[in-house]
C-alpha cells in the first residue's frame, strides 16, 4: 500500500512537470508575434504610400519572422482604412499606415488623431510637387504664375481629395502666388492626379513625386517646382522651391506606421524597434533616396510631435477655405 502511495505521488509529480512544461511552452509559444500582421495602407495601390511602404513593410516582416499582409483600403482621404485599424483589436496584428493624421479632424472628416493611436514611427516624408502637361505654353514656375495671373480660374489643377494634403498644397501655392486655380479634387491620392494631367484633361496636377516621376521621364509631364524648404536630390535638383522663390508654401506627406490605442507596451516597443531598424538601413534608405523621397526616424511621441506641427500650420488654411472644424 506504501509503495502504491508512493507510486502515485512520483507519478504526479511527473504529470505536473509535464503540465507545467506545457503551460511553459504555449506561454513561450504565444510570443508576439505568432501569426501574420495585417497592414492597412488605406491609399490605393500605386499611391505614393504603396509604392513606399511596402518595401518597408517586407523588411519588418523578415526580423519579426511572420509575413506582413498589404492591404489597401482608399477612400474617405484615408479614413475608412483608418478607421479599420482603430477599431481593430489593440493585439499588434492590425497595424496601420497614414498620412493625413493632423488634417483629417481639423476638418472634422475623422474624429481622431496622432494623440488617439499608438504611434510606432514616421519613416519619410514627400514634398508636395506641381506638374505640368508637357505641351502647355509654360516652361518654368513663374511663366505660369504670369499665366495664371492673367486668367483667373483658367488653369486647371488635378489633385488629391478636398481637404486631403495635395489639395492643401494646391490651395497654399495658390493662397501665396495670389492667383486663382480651377482646383479639380480627384479620388485617392496623387496618382489619379498624374494621369490626368498627363492626359491633357488637366493643365497641372499637384501630388508627391513618385506619383509623377515615370511620366515625367517619359515625357509626359513637366516639374515645375517643389512645394518644400529644400530642392529634390538627384535628377530632379534643377526644379526650385516655391520658397527660394518667395512664396511661402512647405507642405508635405509625412507617413508613419501605428496601431490601435491601448496596445501593450512590450508590443509596441518591439514594432518601434523593428521598424525603426529598417527604416534606418541603408538598404531601405538607399531605396527612398533612389525615390527621391526623404528618409526619417520620428519613433512614438517624436512622431506624435511632427503631426501637431504639421497641423498648426494646416490650421490657418483650412480656415480660410471654410473646412476648419475644431477649435483650437
Amino acid at each position: 500500500m506504501k509503495r502504491i502511495g508512493m507510486l502515485f505521488l512520483a507519478g504526479l509529480v511527473i504529470v505536473s512537470w509535464i503540465a507545467f512544461g506545457g503551460i511553459k511552452s504555449n506561454v513561450l509559444g504565444s510570443e508576439y508575434p505568432n501569426k501574420p500582421i495585417t497592414l492597412v495602407i488605406p491609399y490605393e495601390a500605386g499611391s505614393g504610400a504603396d509604392v513606399l511602404t511596402r518595401p518597408l513593410a517586407e523588411g519588418a516582416s523578415k526580423k519579426l519572422g511572420v509575413p506582413i499582409m498589404v492591404i489597401n483600403k482608399p477612400g474617405a482621404s484615408g479614413t475608412i482604412g483608418l478607421k479599420q485599424v482603430l477599431d481593430s483589436k489593440p493585439d499588434g496584428y492590425t497595424l496601420g499606415q497614414h498620412s493625413a493624421l493632423a488634417s483629417n479632424k481639423l476638418q472634422g472628416i475623422f474624429p481622431k488623431n496622432q494623440k488617439d493611436v499608438d504611434m510606432i514611427g514616421c519613416y519619410q516624408y514627400d514634398p508636395a510637387t506641381i506638374v505640368s502637361n508637357a505641351k502647355k505654353p509654360w516652361n518654368s514656375i513663374k511663366e505660369l504664375i504670369e499665366y495664371a495671373k492673367s486668367r483667373p480660374e483658367e488653369v486647371k489643377v488635378a489633385t488629391s481629395a478636398k481637404g486631403a494634403i495635395w489639395w492643401l498644397a494646391t490651395v497654399s501655392f495658390a493662397d501665396a502666388a495670389a492667383i486663382k486655380l480651377n482646383i479639380m479634387p480627384q479620388p485617392g491620392a496623387g496618382g489619379m492626379a498624374a494621369t490626368q494631367a498627363a492626359g491633357g484633361h488637366t493643365d497641372l496636377a499637384v501630388a508627391g513625386l513618385p506619383e509623377f516621376k515615370t511620366l515625367i521621364d517619359a515625357g509626359n509631364l513637366r516639374l515645375l517646382a517643389v512645394c518644400g524648404p529644400k530642392r529634390i536630390a538627384g535628377k530632379y535638383t534643377y526644379a526650385p522651391t516655391l520658397m527660394e522663390l518667395g512664396y511661402k508654401v512647405d507642405v508635405y506627406a509625412m507617413r508613419c506606421i501605428l496601431g490601435p490605442k491601448g496596445m501593450p507596451k512590450a508590443i509596441v516597443d518591439k514594432l518601434q524597434q523593428v521598424f525603426g531598424e529598417v527604416a534606418q538601413s541603408k538598404e531601405y534608405v538607399d531605396f527612398l533616396i533612389a525615390q527621391n523621397s526623404v528618409p526619417i526616424w520620428y519613433p512614438g511621441e517624436q512622431g506624435v510631435k511632427a503631426w501637431d506641427d504639421q497641423g498648426e500650420y494646416f490650421r490657418p488654411l483650412l480656415e480660410k477655405a471654410g473646412l476648419l472644424k475644431e477649435a483650437k
